[in-house]
């Protein structure tokens, strides 16, 4: 991936060639490599790690254009999202989102595909056990948090949703050395 951010400008600029072409000058944006990317750089000791966060996860349900959404991912503190042309329409995919109400406009067309119709809200119906729900609610949880890689020492941060206090330490070598590659 290529995307650039002006930090101080609060600007983050997508190239065409990190789109994936659909047909002519329409190309979609996969929200899972756009969230994947702007952490990769968020956690970058040369780049972001100094700077104000630039995504935040809401959850579990807000409001949003008189609609309940659930899981929306948020660009938030003033960052700005700007496509670099030739593209002239851009399907967001992926994820609920507030792009295109954070769009710089310059003639390309944002198409979000925000949905409150693919949500699943369990109610105390469900029959889950309390212990299942916690941990589905830990691991969602722990997904969106931030997270710091430690190059030296090998280690991968989990921190808790205050962003300071760390939640789980992993030793990349050892704790996720069974994970293999999809």
């Amino acid at each position: 991936m290529s995307y650039t951010v002006d930090w101080l400008a609060k600007i983050i600029s997508i190239p065409v060639s990190d789109l994936t072409l659909v047909s002519g000058t329409r190309y979609r944006l996969s929200m899972i490599d756009f969230l994947t990317e702007i952490r990769r750089l968020e956690a970058s000791p040369v780049d972001g790690l100094w700077a104000e966060q630039i995504l935040e996860h809401v959850n579990p349900q807000i409001d949003f254009a008189g609609a309940d959404y659930f899981g929306f991912d948020k660009i938030v503190n003033g960052y700005q999202v700007q496509f670099n042309a030739p593209a002239t329409r851009v399907d967001l995919v992926g994820s609920n989102n507030n792009i295109a109400d954070v769009l710089i406009s310059n003639g390309i067309t944002v198409v979000p595909s925000n949905s409150a119709g693919g949500q699943r809200i369990l109610d105390s119906n469900a029959n889950l056990p309390p212990e299942q729900e916690a941990l589905i609610q830990e691991v969602h949880e722990a997904h969106y948090n931030r997270r710091k890689h430690d190059a030296v020492n090998d280690t991968l941060t989990i921190y808790d949703t205050d962003k300071v206090t760390p939640k789980k330490v992993f030793d990349t070598n050892a704790d996720l050395s069974d994970i293999t590659p999809q």
